[in-house]
């Protein structure tokens, strides 16, 4: 009878211990939050002061904090491009460079992500062409965005979570007997986690910073997310949060411009 009561007791007193631990912990997150929305306040107000009203909804739709993610170079990937474009996973390597070629075509990639194709033929594509043909071969498709001028096709590589990826395009055309695509493309769709990025209090404070040292004073019109890519040397790569601010007729990209990463 006692043990089944000094039982009774320390599960009493076990349930008590938990639900403090779990009111402090929800305390904790209130307060954090709390303390964010004080500082996106500070900064929105300060900002408001050097450029003038705007709607602060514009900073205010953006994500609070976003991940910063590792890619690495995947030559396997680069030879699967290969064999469906060119018919061969041969290649010629030579200082971080990785050439295929064959009665096809050439395809070359590069170590800091950049590729360039040329298929011998007399063929055209559209863009939907372009796209199923580079999908096929490997290429990440999956939300990038299209432009076409002409016979010029350009796609923007998105992330996984729809993000435009900035430095990461491939400009598509026609030249001469042959169908070429040039740029930068991660092959890679396996990101991995590895930091966060900065607050978005900490993003309007730069952004502040950025104009006063530009002596730029109008206000911003719209904002949106953007990853950029990093290249860390080796075939490694680092995706950071950015933000894209449209103001006055220009752009600016704005992060914390420090390494979010240590």
């Amino acid at each position: 009878m006692e043990w089944s009561r000094a039982k009774t007791i320390l599960l009493i007193v076990l349930i008590c211990t938990n639900l403090f631990l779990a009111g402090n912990l929800l305390w904790q997150v209130s307060h954090g939050w709390a303390q964010q929305r004080q500082a996106m306040d500070q900064a929105l107000s300060l900002l408001q002061e050097d450029v003038g009203e705007f709607d602060e909804d514009i900073f205010r739709s953006l994500g609070t904090q976003r991940p910063v993610y590792a890619a690495s170079r995947d030559t396997a990937l680069e030879k699967k491009a290969a064999q469906a474009l060119l018919g061969t996973e041969k290649s010629d390597t030579d200082g971080g460079v990785s050439r295929f070629s064959s009665e096809e075509g050439t395809l070359a990639f590069y170590t800091g992500g950049e590729v360039r194709l040329e298929l011998f033929t007399e063929s055209s594509l559209t863009g939907e062409e372009w796209e199923e043909l580079l999908e096929k071969a490997g290429f990440p498709m999956g939300n990038c965005r299209r432009e076409e001028e002409g016979d010029r096709v350009t796609f923007f590589q998105g992330m996984p979570s729809g993000e435009e990826l900035m430095e990461c395009t491939l400009t598509c055309r026609k030249k001469g007997n042959s169908l070429v695509a040039e740029g930068r493309w991660l092959m890679d769709p396996q990101l991995r986690q590895v930091g966060e990025g900065a607050k978005s209090y900490q993003m309007v404070v730069n952004l502040r910073r950025l104009w006063r040292e530009e002596g730029f004073s109008q206000p911003p019109e719209s904002a949106r997310e953007s990853y950029r890519l990093r290249d860390q040397g080796n075939g490694n790569y680092l995706l950071f949060p950015v933000w894209q601010v449209e103001a006055g007729g220009k752009s600016f990209t704005v992060d914390t411009g420090e390494n979010p990463v240590e």
